[in-house]
């Protein structure tokens, strides 16, 4: 970045962090966020704890977030993962 990206960007957030370039970028963000907020279990110490964490939920409540109406079924994600 020239100098005058890197100046805007750093007067614009408060705060920027290194994360590592593997794809995870957000559920680091996200852990970060939540941990530094007390908002997560004390079994999820990483971000893979995190995705695993999101995971099981999503399994757990599979009905209820893919029901008639609901956020995902109107998205049409119902159509793609519909495997009953």
């Amino acid at each position: 970045l020239n100098n005058a990206v890197r100046n805007s960007v750093y007067a614009y957030f408060a705060n920027i962090y290194d994360v590592p370039a593997d794809g995870n970028c957000g559920y680091y963000v996200v852990f970060d966020f939540l941990a530094e907020n007390g908002m997560l279990p004390d079994s999820c110490r990483t971000a893979t704890d995190l995705r695993r964490l999101i995971r099981d939920f999503a399994v757990e409540h599979k009905k209820q977030l893919l029901a008639h109406g609901s956020y995902f079924a109107r998205l049409g994600y119902w159509n793609v993962a519909h495997d009953d």
